[in-house]
C-alpha cells in the first residue's frame, strides 16, 4: 500500500511539473536561458579561436529567434519582444513595438568581451509574462540571464 501511495505521489509530481512548464512564464524562462547559453557558447568560441563571433537575435510577431554561425534557433509562443539595450537596466529605455520585427547583433572579440551591457526582453504582452534581462559583465563579457525584478 505504501508503495502505491509513493508511486501516485511521484506521478502527481511529474504531472504538476509538466503543467507548470507549459505556462508562458516557463516558456519565456527557457527561451531566455537558452539564449544566454548560446551567447556564452559564442563568447567561448571567440576566445578559443581568437576571432570575433557575432550573434543575431530577433523577434517577429510571437517568435523569438537567434542566429549564430549558421545555427538557427527559434522559440515560438513566448510573447517576447526586444524592449531595449543599454549600459544598465535603469538607463535602458523600454520601447517594445508589438508586431514589429526587431533584431540586434551581439559581437564578442577574441578576449570574449562585448560592448553590450544589458539587453531587455519584454514578455508582458499577455499579462502572464515579465521582463527578462541579459546582462554582460563589463570586464569579462560573461553573460547571465534573470527576470527583470530579480536583479
Amino acid at each position: 500500500m505504501l508503495v502505491v501511495v509513493a508511486i501516485l505521489g511521484l506521478i502527481a509530481l511529474v504531472v504538476s511539473a509538466s503543467i507548470g512548464s507549459g505556462s508562458l512564464a516557463g516558456r519565456q524562462r527557457r527561451a531566455v536561458e537558452d539564449i544566454a547559453s548560446l551567447l556564452s557558447l559564442a563568447r567561448a568560441e571567440a576566445m578559443q579561436v581568437s576571432e570575433v563571433r557575432e550573434v543575431e537575435i530577433g523577434t517577429e510577431a510571437d517568435r523569438l529567434w537567434l542566429r549564430y554561425d549558421e545555427r538557427d534557433r527559434e522559440w515560438k509562443e513566448t510573447a517576447l519582444g526586444i524592449a531595449g539595450r543599454g549600459r544598465t537596466l535603469a538607463e535602458t529605455p523600454l520601447d517594445r513595438r508589438d508586431g514589429a520585427t526587431d533584431r540586434l547583433r551581439v559581437s564578442f572579440d577574441s578576449l570574449g568581451r562585448t560592448i553590450e551591457r544589458v539587453i531587455v526582453l519584454d514578455g508582458r504582452a499577455d499579462g502572464d509574462g515579465r521582463l527578462w534581462v541579459l546582462s554582460f559583465d563589463p570586464v569579462s563579457g560573461a553573460v547571465s540571464a534573470s527576470a527583470g525584478d530579480e536583479g
